[in-house]
């Protein structure tokens, strides 16, 4: 690495520190502030619960008292409370624990489906992507004739490059324009009469064979067949150096195929039905996520709902329950 590149990175750095620091500063000074606000008001609520604690303790000493006194009042007046509370009230109280474990139920089953939606959202520019290639194969007729004619017009601007003082540019737009866009377009069974040897004469041949692999799609993992052939490949490479910048330069540099490009129409089939079983599949996932998360959500919802209603007219139940039950005890004495 030279001087200059060397300083750039360094540059690029101090600047990616500024900006981290930076960031920083501005969480420290929101904690700084709410640090200040407990500082300030920790020791007046010391001082006022120091002064205030003997009465809390003498009040609440009375008030135990008043309730032991109350507790002995009732059971002189319902010695058999417990007979009368499991009779006219616990059927109320297993009314709302049933509804409480329901409602547990409903939202460990929305979190569940959360985290399921949110595992599929991340994967919807995989989806994006499918969406893209299925699109692309699936119009592969204009897109290969696009890609053909937009190859064709750049072949000509070199050969009119090459009557110009910028001649020396078509290295450039050769290597890394023409030869890609062809490479990337080959049909995957290249008519015999075709030879790459004839176009450069002495050079060896092995170089001219360039392969253009697939795009594979971000987070797409790949088979073991193509890690395999990806292993032999890089096997196959002569070892030069750990450093990438001193590594031989490929030509044309490498390039993914994107789609379309020239296939057999009966490849093109197969592609088609592949990119489509691939795009449906995922979207049919999320799909699926995202109706299992709003069921979930709708569940809780009402399940939340329920017990909200049975926990506020306990109250006002338990009394009912109570006097009714006190009344038939009566009738039955009459």
């Amino acid at each position: 690495m030279d001087d200059t590149a060397k300083h750039r990175d360094d540059i690029d750095t101090e600047l990616a520190n500024i900006k981290r620091d930076a960031e920083k500063k501005g969480l420290v000074e929101a904690i700084k502030k709410e640090l200040q606000e407990f500082s300030d008001k920790k020791p007046s609520t010391i001082e006022d619960y120091k002064r205030n604690y003997p009465k809390y303790l003498k009040d609440w000493s009375e008030r135990f008292e008043d309730t032991t006194k109350l507790l002995c009042a009732i059971n002189c007046q319902f010695e058999d409370w417990k007979d009368i509370l499991n009779a006219a009230v616990k059927p109320l109280v297993d009314e709302l624990n049933i509804q409480v474990n329901r409602a547990i139920t409903a939202e460990e089953r929305q979190i569940k489906a959360e985290d399921s939606l949110a595992k599929k959202n991340r994967e919807k520019t995989k989806l994006a992507n499918y969406k893209r290639t299925f699109d692309a194969w699936l119009d592969a007729n204009k897109g290969i004739g696009d890609k053909l004619k937009a190859h064709k017009a750049k072949i000509d601007d070199v050969n009119k490059l090459l009557s110009t003082p910028d001649a020396i540019i078509s290295l450039y737009r050769m290597w890394w324009e023409i030869l890609p866009t062809e490479g990337a377009l080959t049909p995957t069974h290249t008519p015999e009469h075709f030879s790459s040897e004839a176009r450069t004469p002495g050079r060896d041949s092995a170089d001219q064979q360039w392969s253009f692999e697939e795009a594979q799609e971000p987070g797409e993992k790949q088979t073991a067949e193509q890690e395999g052939e990806a292993a032999s490949a890089a096997a196959s490479k002569p070892y030069h150096s750990d450093d990438p910048l001193k590594q031989p330069m490929n030509f044309p540099p490498d390039t993914p195929r994107v789609a379309p490009w020239i296939l057999t129409p009966d490849e093109l089939a197969r592609k088609l039905d592949q990119a489509w079983r691939r795009y449906r599949g995922l979207k049919r996932q999320i799909g699926e996520a995202e109706t299992e998360f709003k069921v979930a959500n709708e569940e809780l919802a009402a399940e939340t709902k329920k017990l909200k209603e049975l926990r506020d007219g306990l109250g006002e139940k338990i009394k009912r329950a109570l006097k009714e039950w006190i009344a038939a005890q009566m009738n039955q004495a009459a």
